[in-house]
């Protein structure tokens, strides 16, 4: 195939996987053995072609083939422009050219330029070259060493990509962001405070803090500065920073030291603040304007009793003067109120951030610290599972609470997006009672679903976000009830359906029925106490409703438990419309079961890999979507697939795309970080039989694989 009969005294030099051709010599002990010369060419991953002093191809091994599409005996004898888009034809000649005429006679010349090849079918790709020359029979013998650049570009833009969107976090963030080292150099500066101090992060980096402090304060800044390098914190502490326009801003300084890997040695500090100067400047107006009216006031009662003995005269100036008076006086009142609500604002905004630190940093700490406790040698069987199973509910908290602040985020920014559909209403409760049952079960507390009429209605609307907002209910029901009854339905009313969750819970007073739907109310104390969550539930709840055009109440008895009701647009819909759906059991299974597993991260594939085996499952791995297509492909035992998204050389969608077109009957079961419902949307119009959210629910798994395995 390769036509190196007549080359048995060529030297050849070959690199590594990971680098380029390393020149290794095959002489005078290899000449007589052309089987290993074969084997050797056939081996390599990269293209390697040989061609005369004209240009004409005379090798071209099977990693040529795959990389071109091309088989040797169509390109043997052929010039090597045909492996070259038309753009870069003239440019590779003339670089050969001036490559032959060149003084240097070394068989390695290790040049390397970057250029493209065109494949059989007319595609383009980019690739790395490396160019040699050797003599052979007083004749020269060019050797091209080509390698496919597009997974290293991926890697190149993924890693650029993940950089910016740090950089962009840091950058673009609305609090004031600062860094400093040992010495107290600023290393890192982010918009925030570029906008504070009106100086350009490219000025101030390398130079010392001091320049941000007015000379008035500076010592004492400093002082505090240095002191977080031996490990205290700076915890709301105001520091004024200096505008190069001479006028001082006070921030509310939070910080945290930045440790060496061993956590020993310091390295620099991080800090955030908070502007509150216009807090203080709204402070110190109030009361130069209290002191201000004081002295109006003191003033006008002054004219007030002088004017009283002139009362005949002076009767009407005296009423003016009074009226005044009032009038001050009501300005004092609102401004008062005005600043209550600013501070009481400003305090729950304070608490509702700190108990987000908190909730987040309490499953984490669950994880970490019995993920440490795993790796002790004297832990016993029934250890290890209680281990285990608090770190999975750990995760599933963290889970949550992460979910809840991107839906707070979405609902506030506007970027949800309804999708409506017929939706069965008793179906959503019937599969929503037997999620909650095990929990309600372990409270002691009964879950009824109530449904008067025994009507199937069908509703079209976001069946996703309806099902949120129940569970969302259902969830703020079981945590404040201890015990007793927890009960949900509906019932049609005129153009629109009315749904309720009611519950023998802590009741809520009836001063708190508004303020409940706010985002920072789990802050208050008199309703959380002990109760865990972020307080971000009723929000989501309300934002939702109002999305879906609902609307959503509470109705309460401290100590009786509260009914939230929310109602969704309703229209009768054909009886053709209110079908169920049902999974088709997949029949004719072999006991020995077979399931491919595309996934490019090794721990999640090693996860999967160990509960499928212990189920007599065999399992093929494939590292990225052009594996998978290739084992499809070749291997008709293969039962399902558990496909990854985002893999590098072909991704999931791609993948998924070719393997329903060779086989549609092939059961997908897609695994992918993303949970939006739009991204679930996507996954089912290119095929996909079902969708898995990462980290993956084991009992869900579990379920699923006996209905596609049965």
């Amino acid at each position: 195939m390769f036509y190196l009969k007549s080359l048995k005294k060529i030297g050849l030099y070959f690199f590594d996987g990971d680098k380029y051709l390393i020149a290794t010599e095959m002489k005078n002990k290899i000449v007589t053995d052309e089987s290993l010369i074969f084997c050797v060419l056939n081996a390599a991953h990269d293209a390697i072609i040989a061609t005369d002093e004209h240009q004409s191809i005379i090798l071209f091994n099977q990693g040529a083939e795959k990389h071109f599409g091309y088989s040797a005996d169509e390109v043997i004898g052929k010039p090597l422009n045909v492996l070259l888009p038309s753009s870069m034809a003239e440019i590779d000649t003339r670089y050969i050219s001036n490559f032959l005429n060149a003084d240097q006679t070394i068989r390695q010349m290790n040049e390397e330029v970057e250029l493209f090849g065109r494949r059989k079918d007319g595609t383009i790709f980019p690739c790395e070259a490396s160019v040699s020359k050797t003599k052979y029979s007083d004749k020269t013998v060019i050797v091209n060493v080509l390698r496919h650049m597009n997974k290293r570009k991926k890697e190149l833009e993924s890693h650029r990509e993940k950089n910016e969107y740090l950089e962009n976090l840091l950058d673009y963030s609305n609090v004031p962001i600062i860094a400093w080292n040992v010495q107290n150099e600023i290393i890192r500066f982010n918009k925030a405070f570029e906008s504070i101090t009106g100086r350009n992060e490219k000025y101030v980096i390398g130079k010392s803090l001091e320049i941000l402090f007015p000379p008035s304060s500076r010592k004492s800044s400093m002082e505090l500065i240095r002191k977080t390098l031996g490990g205290e914190r700076l915890e709301a502490v105001e520091i004024n920073i200096h505008h190069v326009d001479g006028t001082i801003h006070t921030l509310l300084w939070n910080s945290a030291t930045i440790m060496s890997a061993d956590r020993k040695t310091p390295l620099g500090t991080i800090a955030q603040g908070m502007n509150i100067t216009q807090r203080k400047q709204t402070e110190e107006e109030f009361q130069r304007l209290i002191e201000s009216l004081d002295y109006e006031l003191k003033e006008k009662n002054r004219q007030i009793e002088e004017k009283e003995k002139l009362e005949t005269l002076l009767m009407s100036d005296n009423k003016e003067l009074i009226i005044q008076n009032e009038e001050k006086e009501k300005r004092t009142a609102e401004l008062i109120v005005a600043k209550e609500i600013a501070e009481e604002s400003d305090k729950l905004k304070t608490a509702f951030l700190q108990n987000i630190s908190h909730k987040i940093r309490t499953p984490l700490n669950g994880i970490i610290g019995f993920s440490e406790l795993l790796n002790q040698e004297d832990l016993n069987a029934e250890e290890i599972k209680e281990f285990t199973g608090l770190i999975a509910q750990s995760g599933k908290r963290l889970i949550e609470i992460v979910n809840n602040v991107l839906d707070i985020s979405k609902i506030k920014n506007g970027q949800f997006k309804i999708e409506q559909k017929p939706v069965l209403i008793n179906s959503v409760f019937s599969d929503l009672l037997n999620f909650f049952l095990p929990v309600t079960k372990a409270k002691n507390i009964v879950l009824n679903f109530h449904n008067p009429d025994n009507e199937n209605i069908t509703i079209f609307s976001d069946q996703a976000k309806l099902t949120q907002i129940l569970t969302n209910l259902i969830s703020n029901a079981v945590k404040f009830t201890k015990s007793g009854n927890i009960d949900c339905g509906f019932e049609i009313k005129d153009d629109f359906v009315q749904l309720y969750v009611k519950d023998t819970g802590v009741g809520i007073p009836h001063e708190l029925y508004d303020r409940i739907f706010n985002q920072f109310v789990q802050s208050e104390p008199s309703l959380t106490n002990d109760i865990d969550g972020a307080g971000l539930g009723l929000s989501i709840a309300k934002g939702l409703v109002e999305l879906l055009g609902g609307k959503i109440w509470v109705e309460s008895v401290v100590d009786n438990g509260s009914t939230f009701y929310f109602t969704l647009p309703y229209s009768p819909l054909d009886a053709t419309s209110q079908t169920d759906l049902k999974y088709s059991d997949i029949s004719g299974k072999r006991p020995n079961r077979v399931i491919l597993i595309a996934e490019d991260d090794w721990i999640s594939f090693q996860y999967l890999r160990t509960i499928l085996e212990k189920s007599d499952i065999t399992v093929i791995h494939a590292e990225n979507g052009e594996q998978a297509v290739e084992f499809v492909r070749n291997k008709s035992e293969i039962d399902l697939i558990l496909m990854d998204i985002k893999m590098p050389v072909m991704d999931g969608i791609d993948a998924t795309k070719i393997i329903k077109r060779i086989r549609p009957d092939l059961p997908i079961i897609v695994q992918t970080a993303y949970t939006y419902s739009e991204e679930q949307n996507k996954m089912s119009s290119i095929g996909c039989d079902e969708y898995l959210s990462k980290p993956l629910d084991y009992a869900k798994l579990k379920e699923l694989l006996k209905i596609y395995l049965n």
